[in-house]
């Protein structure tokens, strides 16, 4: 099998020989067709922002922001929201990377990357979630013994 170099010529047969090598061409054509037609897009787009607003310039002060409504604390909101997801998320990954480990000890194959990998994502989790009690300005119940 002959290995592609750098010279002229040799990185033309790529793309017929491997998928991935069609599919690079592809993104690359596209990657150029896009590139040519960027000043397009921002001119047009600047354009129809400046006909829109000497139309009607009333429009820019009516009602509430397009993405909050009329409340100013949506952003902050969905931020938390989003941490308490991530939160959530990595409790889960750490829950299903220690199982991946148990699962791999009883096949015998290898496990510790998993089991220390979830452990990680687990105690990061913990110390995310406790973070964002403290941030949002709760103090987190822990268990009394």
């Amino acid at each position: 099998m002959d290995q592609p170099t750098a010279t002229s010529g040799t990185l033309v047969y790529l793309p017929e020989q491997s998928r991935a090598g069609r599919w690079a061409g592809a993104c690359f054509k596209a990657a150029i067709f896009l590139r040519m037609f960027q000043p397009l897009v921002v001119l047009g787009g600047a354009a129809i922002v400046i006909l829109l607003s000497t139309v009607c310039p009333v429009a820019a002060q009516t009602g509430g922001p397009i993405i909050t409504g009329s409340n100013p604390n949506a952003p902050i909101t969905g931020i938390q929201n989003l941490v308490t997801l991530d939160v959530w998320l990595l409790i889960a990954a750490g829950i299903g990377g220690i199982g991946w480990a148990l699962i791999n000890g009883m096949r015998r194959q290898s496990w510790g990357a998993q089991l220390i990998f979830g452990a990680a994502c687990l105690g990061f989790g913990g110390i995310v979630a406790l973070w964002n009690e403290y941030a949002n300005g709760r103090s987190p119940d822990l268990p009394t013994f």
